[in-house]
């Protein structure tokens, strides 16, 4: 009995400086947040570490703290952070996503996958991640239809073409021996039927990658006759004019 009341009465006195060294740990985290944002990633690294050293259950500050690791590219030191979060919602979605990102870039492709395979996708934010994170991964393994795929369905999230995704869609499709079905997205999507230029851009990247690949003139004829097809149109098309001149495709 006496125990008890004396475990009882230490919980009572404790419980304001448990109290106080949270409160400073939020002063600390906030103070980090701040120097996180003016850039000075030295100084915020020392605050957010205080702020752990006076409440290790702060999961946002180890969440900041991984992120500065992960700026500065010691990847380890960020995964290790990420390991010690345990209960705060708030950044339930964040956490994978950076760890999925840090396999991706330690080259770590299976790893990777995993993660982003059972990626939260409730709504179009987190589709568009976990999509970018597995098309990342499938390239990494050389997965090329995968990776098509998942460019594509990342797309279909985002909602707007753009070079870099024509490309990458392409390039995949072509290694996955599917230049139909490239020409076919490029000519039936119903994202691309918005515009005209779309839809030869896309052509243009397929046809420039699979020249790339087999090196065939009539795969680099066709890519000349998509982009001159978009100048016929607007002569001052930048994405036209700018890959006419990159890859070298002649006059016009």
């Amino acid at each position: 009995m006496r125990l008890a009341l004396w475990f009882s009465l230490l919980s009572f006195l404790l419980s304001p400086i448990v109290h106080a060294d949270e409160s400073a740990a939020q002063v600390l985290f906030e103070a980090g947040m701040k120097r996180y944002e003016e850039g000075d990633l030295k100084e915020a690294q020392k605050q957010f570490e205080k702020a752990i050293a006076l409440d290790r259950n702060l999961d946002k500050a180890h969440f900041q703290l991984a992120s500065v690791f992960l700026a500065n590219k010691k990847l380890d030191l960020a995964l290790g952070e990420l390991k010690r979060i345990k209960t705060d919602t708030s950044i339930k979605e964040m956490v994978p996503a950076m760890e999925g990102d840090i396999y991706l870039r330690k080259k770590k492709w299976r790893n990777a996958l995993v993660i982003w395979d059972i990626f939260p996708d409730s709504n179009p934010d987190l589709k568009a991640l976990k999509f970018r994170g597995q098309a990342r991964a499938f390239e990494g393994l050389k997965k090329h239809k995968e990776a098509a795929d998942a460019w594509t369905s990342f797309l279909s999230v985002q909602n707007y073409p753009t070079r870099d995704l024509f490309e990458r869609i392409s390039v995949n499709r072509i290694g996955a021996k599917e230049k139909d079905s490239a020409l076919k997205f490029c000519g039936e999507s119903d994202l691309l039927q918005k515009q005209k230029s779309f839809r030869l851009l896309c052509k243009a990247h397929v046809y420039h990658a699979s020249f790339l690949k087999t090196a065939s003139k009539e795969d680099k004829k066709s890519a000349a006759e998509s982009l001159n097809e978009i100048l016929a149109d607007d002569g001052k098309n930048p994405e036209a004019n700018a890959l006419l001149e990159e890859w070298k495709l002649g006059d016009r």
